[in-house]
């Protein structure tokens, strides 16, 4: 008995210093030695508790049940097994134990401890929501002035419970009491914003709660994976509408989803899109430079920007935008078929001649070659000395082809090169980037 009581005080130092490996060792020989004793088996399951493995889940409970067995009203003992059937999913059974820690602790700061433990309990494990309202309610109604720090905790769990139970003005009421009665938490900002965004389905203030948790912890990465989001769902409802050619109301969508997210740079591709389907070329322009600032090396944009300087006339902008975008993917065959349309647009032909001014020469040389068979012709005829027979009247001269001004031809030609360079909007993933040809009018552009 000496000696058990001398390897249990020696796991007590160890526990103390945190080597819960060794002060196992001496808990187990201790409880070996000496089973009459409640606390060092007690002692032994909490250290294997601690130390948190699979095996060791079995023997805590083991340990602990044996402790309980010796000392049936041990309050400690009572809520670590509850503890541990909890992980092991023996839901009824932690229940149980919780109850029965409940009902023996008379103290008012232990109490509130084993209400918090079981509460959350209920709610993330068992998951019993109308049994667990219960018992917050029951941990409120214990908490005085003395424990006014923990009234947002609690309440806080209530507004998750009522959640759980979809009661969501309950909920919305609770939390933004919350929020109101003291600087507001990032989870409380959070909670609200899920709500929201969940229940309530207001997305413009879900939105400003997630900004709010962010602002108030810039690493609560729930808040941000939420808002990002909902920035998707605006962004593919404006999608779904430029799928379905209404551009001016995809406009208003797009522009809406960019204030809310200006670094998402396919909104503001598809806005440009949209802007040059509706002959705002100047706006599609400033959208794609305004989601370039953000990703300069984006393929669709330095594409897409091409496309719009070279309906604007402006060749060297455009020729700079599709090298650019060359450079990040040289078999991109968008950016080579604008490349293309910009050098067909500079070449005038040889000689200085287009085709359009080659075909109108042509037109004029034969014109003056049938006048002249014209009159020629009746010459003939009349010198062959057959009195009896009348010179042909001469043929009315055929009048000139109808040539258009050189600068006309030009403009022409500059519009059906750009009629021509009007490819398929396609994604800006790399993986997704492929090129069709469309029979329709500028602008083309790849879509986001």
């Amino acid at each position: 008995a000496d000696l058990a009581a001398s390897l249990y005080k020696e796991g007590l130092a160890l526990k103390k210093e945190k080597d819960y490996s060794r002060a196992v060792s001496f808990f187990r020989r201790a409880v070996e030695l000496d089973s009459t004793k409640a606390q060092p088996f007690i002692e032994y399951g909490w250290t294997l508790a601690e130390l948190d493995t699979h095996q060791n889940g079995d023997a805590s409970i083991e340990a602990f049940e044996k402790g309980l067995a010796l000392s049936p009203e041990h309050v400690g003992a009572l809520t670590n097994l509850a503890v541990r059937y909890g992980i092991r999913e023996d839901f009824e059974k932690a229940e149980e134990c919780y109850r029965k820690a409940l009902d023996l602790e008379t103290g008012l700061p232990r109490k509130l401890e084993i209400l918090e433990h079981f509460g959350n309990f209920l709610i993330v494990k068992s998951k019993r929501y109308e049994r667990a309202e219960q018992v917050v309610r029951q941990h409120l109604s214990l908490l005085g002035a003395d424990y006014e720090a923990s009234h947002e905790k609690v309440h806080n769990r209530l507004g998750r419970v009522l959640y759980a139970l979809n009661r969501n003005s309950e909920a919305e009421k609770i939390w933004r009491d919350i929020h109101a009665r003291k600087p507001p938490q990032a989870y409380i900002c959070f909670n609200l914003g899920l709500l929201m965004e969940t229940r309530l389905h207001d997305h413009t203030a879900a939105e400003s709660f997630y900004q709010e948790a962010l602002v108030l912890n810039d690493a609560d990465e729930g808040a941000r994976t939420r808002l990002a989001n909902l920035t998707n769902v605006r962004y593919t409802e404006a999608r779904r509408l430029l799928d379905q050619e209404h551009y001016s109301e995809a406009v208003a969508r797009f522009r809406d989803a960019a204030e809310k997210n200006a670094s998402d740079v396919r909104t503001w591709i598809d806005l440009a899109y949209c802007l040059g389907k509706l002959n705002d070329h100047e706006g599609a322009i400033a959208a794609l430079n305004k989601g370039l600032s953000f990703d300069p090396l984006n393929l669709a944009g330095n594409t897409n920007l091409g496309f719009y300087l070279f309906y604007l006339g402006d060749h060297d902008g455009a020729e700079k935008q599709f090298l650019r975008a060359l450079e990040l993917d040289p078999d991109f065959s968008p950016a080579k078929s604008g490349l293309a349309e910009v050098a067909r647009a500079r070449d005038p032909g040889p000689d200085g001649l287009d085709g359009s001014d080659i075909a109108a020469l042509i037109c004029l040389v034969v014109g003056a070659f049938l006048l002249a068979v014209a009159w020629w012709w009746p010459l003939r005829d009349s010198s062959t000395g057959d009195e009896g027979t009348p010179a042909a009247t001469p043929t009315t001269p055929a009048p000139a082809p109808d040539v258009p001004p050189r600068a006309v031809r030009r403009r022409r030609r500059r519009r059906e090169a750009a009629e021509r360079a009007d490819p398929e909007p396609v994604s800006p993933r790399r993986e997704e980037a492929t090129a069709l040809s469309r029979a329709t009018a500028p602008p083309p552009l790849v879509a986001a």
